[in-house]
């Protein structure tokens, strides 16, 4: 019991993703990874064509990988960022807060954070917790 380690592997506003909803996303293979890691920031090339983006190497025997998402926004300047991950008897207590919140730019915004928790998946049921 105590706290986990846990390393970031992205975060961004989400401006074109096409996952906008509020909660949280944990992914226990690398396919899986792809899929979301590709789908929260689209990234486009010059003849606007789709690019796909490789995630950073994760290795799924010993790390769970968790996906903090904000919601919807209908500015940019905010963000998220996890504060701690405690292990609990019951469950694995990922604490994170909403930062930002000046909207410079009137754009549709999806903030988002995603970590790897120095955890096996599977094991203990993952919860978020916003806090201030």
């Amino acid at each position: 019991m105590g706290e986990l380690s846990f390393r970031e592997l992205r975060r961004g506003s989400g401006s074109s993703s096409t996952i906008k909803r509020r909660g949280s996303i944990v992914i226990v293979d690398s396919v899986v990874l792809k899929d979301v890691w590709n789908n929260l920031d689209q990234r486009y090339n010059g003849r606007g064509e789709l690019v796909s983006d490789e995630p950073p190497h994760v290795n799924f025997d010993n790390e769970t990988v968790l996906v903090v998402l904000r919601g919807e926004f209908t500015a940019g300047g905010y963000g998220i960022e996890v504060m701690r991950v405690i292990e609990e008897d019951s469950r694995i207590l990922v604490q994170a807060k909403g930062t930002g919140g000046i909207g410079m730019t009137t754009v549709m915004s999806y903030p988002y954070q995603i970590i790897a928790i120095a955890t096996p998946p599977g094991l203990k049921p993952l919860e978020v917790e916003l806090v201030r």
